[in-house]
């Protein structure tokens, strides 16, 4: 038995139709724990991605901590461990959400291989966050990525350095799969969330991005949907609880490659509200 595609596309559809709706008070409420708080963590999370994705953004926004104003994020260096209470409308669910670094790296290999092979109570559901190749180039990487985008005859520019961050956000994605389809093998109820991260930067170029990133497009899977299919595949249908793929947005920030190459947002605050609280109540139905 294959996966509705059909029901994960009306799921991207409802968090669009979200949007156009003022966000209100979220019916699911995540908050970190307090830090020596004794009660014990029940449902561990993976909340991972490609370097420069917005990992740690995103769960500062489902957390509340994400201030107006504050600036981004810098690239992580070591595996982040958030004890965090989520309130749903069934009860209340006491998680443990780990972050590992999204660059490839030895600190990256230990997490993972800490969450998804020698522990095996990790991970109950993923978040993988994935940006349409909007990730942040980190300053010690944009030379490297600059000179890769020239050696393959092309201009320094938006559609270029978007081209040459998904095809490294791939790579990571095609790992995480091959770890989780050893983690997940013979376990029920888990689950994945697909977070499409900094949609504000290219809400005008939805529907294509809906159809690289779920599977089942009129013009065939893309190398990611490809990838999606085959895990789901692998796990068992009957073993996954979800699988959901959504837009996602919290903060508006210009996009900058180096001192050439910036985009601005495109939506306001009161829709990537909307678009955090959609994500929460997504979390709330899978837990």
């Amino acid at each position: 038995m294959s996966w509705d595609w059909d029901d994960v596309r009306e799921g991207w559809a409802r968090a669009e139709r979200a949007v156009q709706i003022p966000a209100g008070q979220p019916l699911v409420d995540m908050r970190p724990m307090r830090r020596f708080s004794p009660r014990r963590v029940r449902v561990p999370i993976a909340i991972t991605g490609h370097s420069g994705s917005g990992k740690t953004t995103l769960y500062e926004a489902l957390t509340g901590r994400l201030a107006s104003n504050s600036h981004a994020t810098s690239k992580s260096q070591t595996v982040e461990k958030h004890r965090t209470y989520i309130r749903t409308a069934n009860g209340a669910v006491r998680a443990e959400a780990h972050v590992p670094p999204g660059q490839f790296s030895n600190q990256r290999r230990f997490a993972l291989d800490a969450m998804m092979e020698e522990n095996r109570r990790y991970p109950a559901g993923v978040i993988h966050a994935v940006s349409w190749g909007f990730n942040t180039v980190w300053p010690d990487e944009l030379q490297g990525a600059a000179d890769g985008i020239r050696t393959e005859g092309d201009p320094i520019n938006l559609a270029t350095v978007t081209k040459r961050n998904r095809r490294e956000e791939l790579k990571n994605f095609e790992d995480i799969c091959e770890r989780l389809k050893k983690a997940w093998n013979g376990r029920r109820d888990v689950w994945l969330i697909i977070a499409v991260a900094k949609c504000d930067l290219y809400w005008p170029q939805l529907d294509e991005v809906r159809d690289y990133y779920i599977p089942g497009s009129p013009g065939g899977d893309s190398d990611f949907a490809y990838l999606l299919r085959e895990l789901v595949d692998r796990v068992g249908t009957s073993n996954l609880k979800r699988v959901a793929v959504v837009p996602f947005s919290c903060r508006l920030d210009t996009y900058r490659f180096g001192l050439d190459v910036s985009t601005p947002p495109v939506m306001d605050s009161s829709q990537t509200s909307a678009l955090v609280n959609h994500l929460l109540s997504v979390i709330g139905e899978v837990l």
